[in-house]
């Protein structure tokens, strides 16, 4: 099933009474934003509105991603949860057909909505209260006993998914999505989690009860460390999305500060040891919270933090794909998306509704009269925010993270906006400038591993230099959209960027470029050397036997061709071998920094033997597998004028499967065509199941 978008949703619901069938919602009134549209606010596969009726207050949870079995899921565990009868679940009800889009009817969730804040509102204004933060941690023992006695794991504990009342004694859990019982073994996971609260080593193929224990784990020792030491909290810049530890710190824990600071506090450093060796452990080692206290079932890992080096590698890992406030382009792809974006705000505007005369401010990363990204604080996000945004605060850096919204057009002014709005004080944090260039310092957004062949860094270690540090850390994207610059004029001129690795091989080949007119041979595979041809006196040519001068010939010929179709021309024949060649046609294009791409070319061979690419799994990782699949998104990205990397994805949800290529253009395919490739299968750095392809062709086998 296809779902509606964010802008279908909006657009109905702007007359809910018309739209949704459920007879106390369609009575009810509808949160809207201070333009009049429906308020959604976005949470894995769904859309949540809010619904006042009748002194009651419902999520409505509106799907727009689609997640395997949906239906199936809901019903069982509905029935499941209602028969606990818990406090820490709320009731709900899936509606099959609650609402009618465009004539065809989707499912919606009507949950009641929960009491309280959620835990990362909570946490940011009772992080230095011992009392509060020890009601807390004994709160999130007796939630972990519970679901380990029930056999039952919700999937996705985190401070978004946590809300907290009554000073912290009482805990309930929303956003079901993910949730584990024993009826749903064989549908296998339908996320991932957050990354900050997640064990590296949980993938899609982990689904079992154990999938909250990692994250128990992490809650209860960031908690009693807030207890300990509550500077910690604005240290480690924590928030909703991450309380003092984050994905970086799972993965290396040797380099990792706040694993170093942790260590030297007496009370902790046990069980910071401990925790240490269950990041580095496999995921179905992790011990409950219960054994985690009593220093029971840890796996036996020998990891040694390091008091050096730290954090001079690690590439900043996001919950959220990370975008560029100044790149409306690279933000305009991932409306109905929950992202963080990071920018300096350029202007502050504040004023009154027309209707109502309730004030609301702008958070603008450019200049209004263009296309830009904003930030929108209306009166309700106002109040619950301590700090309230001033004039003060252009030319500061924040990180914003929420749903990217529909673009707004103004036709009088001629100017279209894209926009984030706040709701809450753990949406929006000030940060530090050097903070914001480390987090958009690499493309980032799913993962996307870079071509790994030992030849290949070889040639980018000789071009940058023997005396070149080069970071062998595997850079991750966060969101699959390099930053890039607006072409809008800034007020404000944000700092020059700090060079990727990619950038700076960049510059550093465009720096020893020679004045215009010159002309040097180009590196192919290895740097080679240029060869001059002397020319002999005339009278030496006769006496020179026929073999040497067609010799000779030969190798002037070869070396021509190597300098003149450079390492694109040469990566192309390398890649063809004899049994198999490519299907497509490969066609180079010279770019506008002279180097030349591969772009392929559709064609009509069909290869045999392939699945669909819903059939991938992750017990496959390492096979070579052929695939198809029809296009539901497409696109090429670019540094400048330097050709990146292509992505195709089959779904909307970015936690599914998708394919790349660093190596070649993909340009003569759209959203809707079938296509196939066939490479091997990898696993990305969030968990993600992707595969790097060099060809991609057309195929007949998708479903018409």
């Amino acid at each position: 099933m296809s779902y509606p978008t964010l802008e279908n949703y909006n657009e109905a619901l702007q007359n809910h009474r018309n739209c949704l069938t459920d007879p106390e919602l369609k009575a009810g009134t509808m949160a809207k934003s201070g333009l009049g549209l429906p308020l959604a606010l976005c949470g894995g596969f769904a859309l949540t509105y809010t619904i006042t009726t009748g002194g009651r207050k419902y999520a409505v949870r509106c799907f727009h991603k689609k997640s395997n079995n949906l239906e199936m899921r809901y019903k069982v565990i509905s029935k499941r949860l209602k028969g606990m009868r818990s406090n820490y679940f709320i009731d709900f009800e899936f509606q099959e057909t609650g609402v009618r889009i465009k004539g065809n009817n989707f499912p919606v969730v009507k949950m009641a909505w929960a009491s309280g804040k959620t835990l990362g509102e909570f946490l940011g204004k009772q992080y230095t209260n011992k009392n509060d933060l020890q009601n807390l941690i004994q709160s999130f023992q007796t939630l972990s006993n519970f679901l380990e006695n029930e056999g039952i794991a919700h999937g996705d504990i985190q401070p978004g998914n946590v809300m907290v009342d009554n000073r912290g004694q009482s805990l309930q859990l929303i956003d079901y999505d993910g949730i584990f019982v024993d009826e749903l073994k064989s549908l296998g996971s339908s996320e991932l989690g957050l990354i900050n609260f997640q064990h590296p080593g949980r993938t899609g193929d982990v689904w079992d009860k154990k999938l909250d224990r990692f994250s128990l784990i992490v809650l209860n020792l960031s908690l009693r460390a807030l207890q300990s030491d509550p500077n910690l909290w604005t240290i480690t810049q924590s928030d909703e999305n991450g309380v003092l530890f984050k994905a970086n710190d799972f993965k290396d824990p040797s380099h990792s500060r706040i694993f170093q600071q942790l260590l030297t506090n007496p009370q902790l450093s046990d069980e910071v040891k401990n925790f240490a060796s269950i990041c580095k452990s496999p995921y179905d080692k992790t011990p409950s919270l219960e054994d985690f206290l009593a220093k029971k079932n840890i796996p036996q890992t020998i990891i040694k933090i390091s008091k050096s080096d730290i954090h001079t590698t690690a590439s900043y890992l996001s919950a959220y794909p990370v975008l560029d406030g100044t790149d409306y382009s690279g933000c305009f792809n991932y409306v109905g998306d929950r992202v963080e974006v990071i920018g300096q705000i350029t202007d502050f505007v504040q004023r009154t509704t027309k209707y109502g005369g309730k004030p609301y401010v702008f958070l603008n990363f450019g200049d209004w009269h263009n296309n830009i990204v904003k930030i929108n604080i209306w009166s309700e996000g106002l109040e619950a925010l301590p700090n309230k945004p001033s004039q003060s605060w252009v030319g500061k850096w924040i990180s914003v993270v929420g749903l990217m919204e529909p673009p707004y057009h103004n036709p009088g002014k001629g100017y279209t906006h894209l926009s984030i709005t706040i709701t809450r004080a753990s949406e929006i944090n000030i940060i530090q400038e050097n903070e914001a260039r480390y987090r958009l310092a690499e493309p980032r957004a799913i993962a996307l591993e870079p071509i790994s062949q030992k030849q290949n860094r070889e040639i980018l270690r000789e071009i940058r230099g023997p005396n070149t540090v080069t970071n062998n850390t595997t850079p991750t994207y966060r969101s699959s959209n390099p930053p890039q610059k607006s072409a809008s004029a800034q007020p404000v001129q944000a700092p020059k960027k700090v060079a990727s690795p990619n950038q700076a091989i960049l510059q550093n080949m465009k720096s020893k470029q020679p004045a215009s007119g010159t002309t040097v041979s180009k590196p192919v595979m290895q740097q080679a050397k240029k060869v001059t041809v002397k020319q002999k006196p005339q009278s030496q040519k006769a006496s020179q036997p026929l073999w040497k001068f067609l010799l000779a010939v030969g190798a002037a010929v070869f070396f021509y061709l190597i300098c003149f179709m450079g390492i694109g021309g040469v990566g192309f024949f390398a890649q063809t071998s004899p049994t198999e060649r490519p299907s497509a046609t490969a066609v180079v294009h010279k770019t506008a920094t002279k180097t030349p791409s591969i772009v392929i070319e559709p064609t009509a061979t069909q290869r045999p033997n392939c699945i669909s690419w819903l059939a991938i799994k992750g017990s496959m990782e390492g096979q070579t597998k052929c695939i198809y699949g029809v296009i539901a998104y497409r696109n090429n990205f670019y540094d400048g004028n330097a050709f990146l990397y292509s992505l195709i994805r089959f779904s909307d949800d970015t936690k599914d499967f998708y394919i790349t290529s660093h190596t070649q253009q993909i340009l003569n395919f759209k959203a809707g065509d079938c296509i196939m490739a066939k490479s091997k299968v990898s696993i990305d750095k969030n968990g993600m199941l992707f595969m790097e392809v060099s060809e991609v062709t057309p195929s007949d086998k998708c479903p018409k």
